[in-house]
């Protein structure tokens, strides 16, 4: 339902547009006319000259012409209203502005046909009428509706053959064949409509479903797995993986925030979290949630990329070594952060309202992880990881160094502990 609306918005949107254009262009043609009205015939512009259609003639025709244009801002003004209020207009409403459209250049016709013009009324006819009918046609590509460019086609071809009639037996039957054209293109232009209402429509829903997933997952997933949610729906699955999680901690933030203003608070932590961020996207992980002076990320959620845990290495040695940097630079002050690592089962899936919901990861391995972070204390380390890690890392990591066995809270049997030299 939201999609249907959404794509009706938008069409909506797309008809204030047509408005606008068709405003400009008849007030184009009316100042274009009024030099002819106002001014001697030897100050006219000579691609303006016409000496074979009288004054009076000009005249209607600008007088008609500003008619249509207040016709028309009266719709543009309707239309643009709608668009603000969110309702959709009325098939009545378009099929009138189609009506008005098409008597532009059937007025134009019947003025070049009762003028007297040296020029031969079905020359006008077919280099002058016909191609602002053809413009109407296409015109009708942007309702995105296949009825309604049929029916311009349709009403363009009829009223072309109407306008053709004095035509009709003395041997000038051309105007048979571009009527039959105009309801052809009306067919091609319905044509158009429909598979432009479709890629619409799928654009809609591409963005509705980004939308949807970043309500899910969060901001801070990268395009690609983005993209892959998109085409697997993988946020409607609630599973068991096998995962390794990542909590991350700011050591003595509370000390460090006590005589701090709040925009110097924010300005550190955006400054720190933003490598971080972009070290966990880039090795292919999510941030699950932020946690004040840390965060929770997960590396093989909602999709493995079969070296989760590496890529969970990797992250945390680029995350240590960009805090270090920008220390020595002068751009945070002396910052050290916790690192704890686990890798085991855990139940993904989402939870919350139709309006919100969030992806969550739960299990004893998210337990763990943040257990073995606030070790770090306890060994003045910044990193440190279980046995499950170093199992899945193999020997890709010769820097690593036994710590000994630990205690955790909520768990029986002691885990061992490891940390990597840096």
């Amino acid at each position: 339902m939201k999609n249907q609306f959404e794509l009706k918005l938008e069409i909506l949107k797309s008809e204030s547009i047509r408005l606008l254009i068709l405003m400009i262009m008849i007030l184009f043609s009316t100042v274009l006319e009024l030099p002819v009205i106002l001014l001697p015939q030897e100050y006219v512009p000579k691609f303006l000259q016409s000496s074979s259609i009288p004054i009076d003639r000009h005249i209607v025709l600008v007088l008609s012409m500003l008619f249509l244009a207040i016709v028309f801002a009266v719709m543009y003004f309707y239309v643009s209203n709608l668009v603000r209020l969110k309702k959709s207009i009325p098939t009545s409403i378009v099929v009138v502005n189609s009506l008005s459209e098409i008597m532009i250049p059937t007025f134009v016709a019947f003025t070049f046909y009762l003028s007297n013009t040296n020029t031969p009324y079905y020359i006008l006819l077919y280099s002058k009428v016909y191609p602002i009918y053809v413009f109407f046609v296409i015109l009708s590509i942007l309702r995105f509706r296949f009825a309604f460019s049929f029916f311009s086609g349709f009403m363009s071809a009829l009223s072309f053959a109407l306008v053709s009639l004095p035509f009709t037996n003395i041997g000038h039957s051309e105007q048979t064949v571009l009527s039959f054209y105009l309801l052809i293109q009306g067919l091609f232009a319905g044509f158009v409509a429909k598979q432009l209402r479709k890629w619409l429509r799928k654009s809609i829903e591409a963005i509705e479903e980004q939308n949807r997933i970043k309500n899910i997952f969060g901001q801070h997933i990268s395009e690609a797995v983005m993209d892959k949610l998109i085409r697997e729906k993988k946020d409607k699955i609630s599973e068991t993986q096998k995962v390794c999680v990542m909590f991350l901690d700011i050591r003595n933030f509370t000390k460090f925030s006590e005589n701090k203003e709040n925009d110097e608070i924010v300005r550190y932590l955006d400054i720190l979290f933003e490598s971080m961020i972009d070290s966990v996207t880039y090795h292919q992980g999510i941030i699950n949630k932020f946690l004040g002076d840390g965060f929770m990320a997960v590396f093989g959620a909602p999709f493995s990329s079969d070296n989760d845990t590496i890529n969970a290495i990797k992250a945390s040695k680029d995350i240590l070594k960009s805090v270090k940097e920008k220390v020595a630079s002068g751009k945070i002050p002396p910052t050290r952060i916790g690192i704890g690592l686990h890798t085991g089962n855990v139940l993904t899936g989402h939870i919350g309202s139709s309006k919100r919901k969030e992806y969550t990861i739960i299990g004893d391995t998210v337990n763990t992880a943040s257990r073995i972070e606030s070790l770090n204390k306890e060994y003045n380390t910044q990193i440190l990881f279980s046995e499950s890690v170093v199992n899945e890392i193999g020997n890709d990591y010769p820097d690593i160094s036994y710590i000994g066995e630990s205690k955790v809270k909520g768990k029986e049997i002691p885990i061992k502990i490891y940390t990597l030299d840096i």
